[in-house]
């Protein structure tokens, strides 16, 4: 569900609190203007001659989305305190894990009992172990994703140079599918280690191809004067 606050100019200036809830983007205001809630413009506008269905609200390419995204401060401070906040979520898990294990310990047996709590330690090790595991198997997850990003905007900005981009694209391909071994067959803090370790050759590319990005975009304003998408 989406919130948001519009202002309709015509024929009457208001501003109403409008609650989203998914569909059709056609909404109705309280004064009777139709407009869509996507673009904030009349529905009428958004039919062409020929009866066909556009919305004039401008697409963006990806090269575009994916630079502000990245440059974005607000949205760099958001996804660096959603990073923290799960990483907080893990620690206080395994600080349970082990208060849990102190607690079995403490556990007061009678003689001749078959109850081992050697045995439920051990247990507690395994999940621990597989919730460190699962945690870092999603990170790299969402990281192979932004990888996957950055090869889009490779393809964008070599579209006119197969070479260049085939040069490119290469070490990204060999990097994701030594994650995805790793994610089939890694154990351990073994794989974390190797993980860790294609993580930051995989930011030494994106670095280059930003850098390629913003290179190619400075001889584009001094080519024709203004940025295109």
């Amino acid at each position: 569900m989406v919130s948001f606050y519009l202002i309709i100019k015509k024929p009457n200036k208001f501003l109403f609190f409008y609650r989203i809830l998914g569909g059709c983007n056609h909404m109705t205001c309280r004064c009777g203007a139709e407009f869509c809630w996507l673009c904030a413009t009349y529905w009428k506008d958004h039919f062409s001659s020929s009866g066909e269905f556009r919305c004039p609200k401008q697409e963006i390419s990806i090269e575009k989305q994916i630079l502000t995204k990245d440059r974005n401060p607000s949205r760099r401070l958001y996804e660096h305190a959603i990073y923290h906040r799960n990483r907080r979520a893990f620690q206080n898990q395994a600080k349970q894990n082990e208060n849990v294990k102190r607690l079995i310990g403490t556990i007061p047996l009678d003689r001749g009992t078959f109850f081992d709590t050697s045995l439920m330690k051990s247990q507690i090790d395994k999940r621990e172990a597989l919730l460190q595991h699962s945690y870092e198997v999603v990170k790299y997850v969402n990281y192979l994703h932004r990888v996957c990003e950055f090869i889009a905007v490779a393809a964008d900005g070599y579209a006119n140079n197969p070479i260049e981009f085939a040069n490119s694209l290469y070490p990204f391909e060999t990097l994701i599918f030594n994650m995805s071994q790793i994610f089939e067959s890694g154990r351990g803090y073994q794989a974390i280690e190797q993980l860790n370790d294609l993580h930051k050759r995989s930011e030494k590319l994106i670095e280059r191809l930003r850098h390629a990005v913003n290179i190619r975009k400075m001889h584009r304003i001094k080519r024709t004067g203004y940025v295109t998408s």
